[in-house]
């Protein structure tokens, strides 16, 4: 018994072993792969600082196509907030899809640009990769679909939230009405029995 109970130990002291090293070598390759990725991020910001700093310092923000980008971004971010606060989910939904439309056409007026820069700016602004036009077109319009998605959102929360509370207080009535009728019903029933009780009072008397 002894051996046996001592046999039993031995492997359940193994096993215990044996997992241990196994979750150790799963946190020392998870802790690998987390420390690579924020390597790897640490190395794209610091790529990206410098490549942002050139891009604000190259583009020429005195002409005229930016400064044109600037009040188009201001009146829709403005047209935006004013939906957003007082306008109903019709009006979200039919500004959502303008604005993609415009996202959409990034990629055809970014190859109309690049051909005519001449015609809308003082430098080549517009390559192939359309890294101008995503940054200075695209971005915004993204951030401003982004906010009218969440509101779209939050509003239809609200809305089902103020129908399932309406839905309650209809089965409450409901039951409340069914409760007075069966309470009714069970007051008449008693006066029922006494007036077919009287006349056969009347006739025994």
């Amino acid at each position: 018994m002894e051996y046996l109970w001592k046999s039993m130990q031995d492997e359940v002291t193994s096993g215990v072993d044996e997992f241990t090293e196994w979750l150790d070598g799963v946190m020392n390759s998870t802790g690998a792969f987390y420390k690579d990725i924020a390597t790897s991020l640490q190395d794209e910001s610091t790529q990206i600082v410098p490549q942002l700093r050139g891009f604000v310092g190259a583009v020429n923000w005195d002409e005229p196509l930016i400064i044109g980008l600037g009040v188009f971004h201001c009146f829709w971010l403005l047209m935006c907030i004013g939906v957003m606060i007082k306008g109903s989910e019709i009006a979200k939904f039919v500004l959502f899809m303008v604005i993609g439309v415009f996202v959409l056409i990034a990629q055809p007026l970014n190859s109309h640009l690049a051909d005519n820069w001449q015609a809308y700016a003082t430098q080549p602004y517009f390559d192939a990769n359309g890294g101008f036009i995503c940054f200075m077109w695209s971005t915004p319009l993204i951030i401003m679909e982004f906010a009218i998605l969440i509101s779209l959102l939050l509003g239809n929360c609200i809305l089902l939230r103020k129908t399932m509370r309406v839905k309650v207080q209809q089965q409450n009535k409901a039951r409340k009405r069914k409760a007075d009728k069966d309470k009714a019903e069970g007051a008449d029933a008693p006066a029922e029995g006494e007036k077919q009780k009287d006349p056969q009072t009347k006739k025994d008397d």
